[in-house]
């Protein structure tokens, strides 16, 4: 149980990353970028994750692909969609696919709320609420019904400002977010957790600090061309 604690902590840590700015047009959205080919490479402690999208398609205002974690040789994925309200993702957001990275077996209980406003709705001082009700089951325990854990995660988000920060050895002009994380998994209770992110346009997240600890730190930004997105679909 204290592994599939971490597991689930883990996955609040990434519910967190989003954030907005004051362009009209909401996909592609500026802050999240649903690009087939491009890959970011992220030192995750003392190893690498990979987060990268397949599939993307436009159906009119409606943009959707597959998003990827990479870490170890496992893939998490999870569907994501930019909309005029706004980017929805499986599982309520980016954790999904780090959930499905760690081998759960994960069932929706309720989702409320986007994994990210529309870009429009998005100016400093605003904040916005997003809930995501799980019920979870550690992989090597997925035919023990007593295993099961139900947890809630909410998020409340808030756009702090602007700062210039260094990643992938560059400057990047970034939004700065603070994330306010509440884990609530029955009888173990309830957890509350504060991140801050730093979000650059083209990239997403640059980085992501709990008190003085650099949780995620962008290493590098790769677009991949046609010819090599389609060799790593194949992969």
């Amino acid at each position: 149980m204290r592994s599939m604690r971490r597991a689930v902590w883990g996955a609040a840590v990434l519910f967190g990353m989003t954030a907005a700015a004051a362009d009209k047009a909401p996909c592609p959205h500026p802050w999240f970028p649903m690009q087939d080919g491009l890959t970011l490479t992220y030192r995750a402690g003392k190893s690498e994750v990979q987060v990268d999208f397949s599939d993307v398609r436009t159906m009119g205002e409606i943009t959707q692909g597959t998003l990827h974690l990479r870490h170890k040789g496992k893939d998490g994925t999870t569907e994501a969609v930019c909309g005029p309200d706004g980017i929805h993702t499986q599982l309520g957001g980016i954790e999904g696919a780090a959930l499905d990275l760690s081998g759960m077996d994960v069932t929706v209980l309720s989702s409320e709320g986007v994994a990210m406003p529309p870009p429009d709705q998005m100016v400093e001082g605003a904040t916005w609420t997003n809930t995501l009700a799980l019920e979870l089951t550690p992989p090597k325990l997925k035919d023990a019904a007593i295993a099961r854990m139900k947890t809630t995660f909410k998020k409340v988000a808030t756009i702090e400002g602007r700062e210039k920060v260094r990643a992938a050895g560059r400057v990047w002009d970034a939004l700065r977010v603070k994330n306010r994380i509440t884990a609530m998994a029955g009888t173990a209770g309830e957890r509350t957790m504060e991140s801050t992110l730093w979000i650059a346009r083209g990239v997403g997240i640059l980085k992501i600090q709990t008190g003085d600890t650099v949780d995620l730190e962008l290493l590098s930004v790769k677009h991949l061309p046609k010819a090599g997105r389609a060799q790593k679909r194949a992969r």
